[in-house]
């Protein structure tokens, strides 16, 4: 089994389950930019950074019985099989790590949605917290009530380092 298959079934034994496809998006784009070893690429789609790439390996992980894939309510709920078991050791991540993956787990994924587009903003040339959030205005003008709470986060979050 790749070494990414790996990561992302420790990552979802972390957390016991990840609740929508676009939560599990934003989690690793968000762990990606604290500093955690996870590979895949991302573009810029309705939602903010998307990977096709992880959707593809969240998808053969389903396939092949490692990762069980649920609707509930029209929510896709996600959850390790005990088959994959196996793959999950105990020191992927340390307590510290799986913590800050719980606790960023938490978080609903509108908010998420909005740290995303933050670090993918910061990615790109805004620097300044002003042009972060009047970019994010334009871009998300549906979740413009939680800008504050989630600039809030993202600051927050900023300092953490995985490695």
């Amino acid at each position: 089994m790749n070494e990414s298959f790996k990561k992302l079934l420790q990552f979802v034994g972390v957390n016991g389950k990840i609740s929508g496809r676009k939560k599990f998006q934003k989690l690793v784009y968000i762990l990606k930019h604290t500093g955690f070893d996870f590979k895949e690429n991302y573009n810029y789609y309705y939602y903010g950074p998307y990977s096709s790439t992880l959707q593809m390996e969240i998808d053969a992980l389903v396939h092949s019985d490692l990762l069980n894939e649920r609707l509930d309510n029209s929510t896709y709920e996600y959850s390790i099989t005990n088959k994959a078991n196996e793959y999950i050791l105990d020191d992927t991540f340390s307590e510290e790590q799986a913590s800050f993956i719980n606790f960023l787990n938490k978080k609903p994924a509108y908010i998420l949605e909005l740290v995303s587009v933050f670090f993918y903003l910061k990615d790109n040339g805004y620097t300044e917290q002003s042009a972060i959030l009047n970019k994010t205005k334009i871009l998300k003008p549906e979740l413009a009530k939680h800008i504050e709470e989630a600039y809030a986060l993202y600051s927050s979050i900023q300092g953490f380092r995985a490695n």
